[in-house]
């Protein structure tokens, strides 16, 4: 239903009924005004509701306006104010200061001050049972998705609309944002300034910088495409200078990803070690330089590296680095296939274009994946973790019944609190190796979760292993990332 606006004596109220939901806003002309949600139990009730308010608006001296645009916003709020506001909440914490915050933002005429209650809101939803819980919750999540629909641009800069964007919020203050942008390092930083002059941003503790190529050149051969592969973070000493040191968790390269993102160059554990040292949690994602470096991170306890085409250098550099505060590891072991640009386009007289758009990497049929970490490599980044470590990560792989066998016989999966097998091709095979071991993994929470497992088999495993995760299986899975080397029949 539409919006009413009624005005009277430079105050105003607004009332509109989404199902059997009434919301109610007010407040002074050019002030942000407060919202107000009542459930009537059904649409017709709250027809009536809705009219009866009307009915006592207009008793009382107030005028119909129309849509709602005389509610216009005030000037900036003061600065010094608005610091001592947020200083004075506890940060990234369940308190109802921040409706307190939310009722005062308001008061200033800014409309991220709904944001902050609808968000508190949605925390904390009343109603008399759990069903009426949960449906108050889906419409107050319902409301926050429209808030976020107007002010997202406003409040998160020109990533907002990205479509690899993500944000992770906590009553209207940002927790971790991930900021999709094209591959350029001047595009990067802009964004990620962008975000971090508004005071949403002021509670911040991951960024996550997402660059997705949208460009490829065609191909001729079976060839590998190095030259697709673009380098955004020719820069990395700018963003570590934008990013506050408030944030302990960055990455380079988010998911979920597109296939693109397989031909982003991925930086240097070097490089990022003499950037962020004091970083606790690190993702990576895309293409592995020839050189990784090693990683010198001291208080760092959380490393996902979302390989698109694991190596041996690459896992060399992982044994290498210096980890000894590390929980928490995963290594994403990807591989390469080949596949033609004639599945999307024919050949014509001019030939075929010159470049193909980054979507249709994933359009393309893949003619087998191969990859080249062996059992044996995967032994030796086991051996080689420190004692701290409680998850250890092994995704997006092609790894095979029998490589399998070695590597959870090593006796430091046993001393595991969880091993993630997720996003790749196991097998019936590889099922049965899992249940087969079921006494060492006893304990563990395994997830192997989006493979080829087939349901008879998943069921086994999961009565094997009550802790196992099995749903989501993929009769013809692949890996959830791998390198797409794209030519033409020509």
């Amino acid at each position: 239903m539409s919006k009413r606006v009624f005005e009277h004596e430079g105050r105003f109220r607004e009332v509109w009924r989404d199902g059997s939901s009434v919301f109610t806003r007010f407040g002074r002309i050019g002030e942000g005004g407060h919202t107000k949600l009542e459930d009537a139990g059904s649409p017709a009730d709250a027809d009536r509701t809705l009219d009866a308010l009307v009915a006592a608006w207009l008793a009382s001296g107030f005028d119909e306006a129309g849509g709602g645009g005389s509610v216009a916003a005030k000037a900036p709020i003061d600065g010094a104010e608005l610091d001592r506001q947020i200083a004075s909440l506890p940060r990234l914490v369940d308190d109802p200061g921040y409706l307190v915050f939310a009722d005062w933002v308001q008061s200033q005429g800014d409309p991220w001050g709904e944001l902050v209650a609808v968000q508190y809101n949605v925390a904390h939803p009343s109603g008399k049972n759990r069903a009426a819980i949960e449906k108050k919750r889906a419409q107050l999540g319902k409301a926050e998705a429209e808030l976020l629909d107007k002010l997202g641009a406003a409040i998160l800069g020109p990533a907002a609309r990205h479509a690899q964007s993500r944000f992770e919020w906590h009553h209207g203050f940002l927790r971790t944002a991930v900021l999709g942008t094209a591959p350029d390092p001047a595009l990067m930083l802009a964004a990620l300034q962008a975000l971090l002059v508004h005071p949403a941003a002021r509670m911040l503790r991951g960024v996550v910088l997402h660059p997705v190529p949208t460009r490829f050149e065609v191909h001729r051969d079976w060839d590998s495409s190095p030259e697709n592969i673009v380098d955004p973070w020719t820069d990395l000493a700018a963003l570590a200078a934008a990013i506050p040191k408030t944030v302990t968790h960055v990455g380079f390269g988010g998911w979920p990803a597109p296939a693109a993102s397989a031909y982003v160059r991925m930086p240097t554990f070097t490089a990022i070690s003499e950037a962020f040292p004091h970083v606790r949690r690190l993702e990576l994602t895309g293409s592995a330089p020839d050189e990784l470096g090693t990683l010198a991170l001291p208080m760092l306890t959380d490393l996902e590296l979302r390989f698109a085409e694991a190596s041996h250098g690459a896992l060399t550099a992982i044994r290498e680095s210096a980890l000894d505060k590390l929980e928490r590891l995963s290594v994403w072991l990807g591989g390469n296939s080949h596949c033609v640009l004639d599945d999307l386009y024919a050949y014509e007289d001019g030939g075929y274009p010159d470049s193909h758009d980054g979507n249709d990497l994933e359009q393309l049929e893949v003619h087998g994946v191969n990859g080249s970490v062996s059992a044996a490599e995967l032994g030796e980044l086991i051996e080689a973790m420190p004692p701290t470590l409680k998850h250890l990560g092994i995704q997006s792989s092609m790894i095979t019944a029998e490589d399998l066998e070695a590597v959870i016989a090593h006796p430091r999966i046993a001393k595991l609190h969880t091993l993630d097998l997720s996003g790749g091709t196991l097998d019936d095979a590889a099922a049965k190796v899992l249940i087969a071991a079921k006494k060492q993994l006893a304990r563990i929470a395994v997830n192997v979760e989006r493979n080829r497992i087939g349901a008879a088999t998943a069921k086994k495993l999961a009565a094997a292993l009550p802790k196992a995760s099995v749903a989501n299986q993929r009769k013809e899975a692949e890996p959830e990332l791998f390198m797409r080397y794209v030519a033409t029949m020509e």
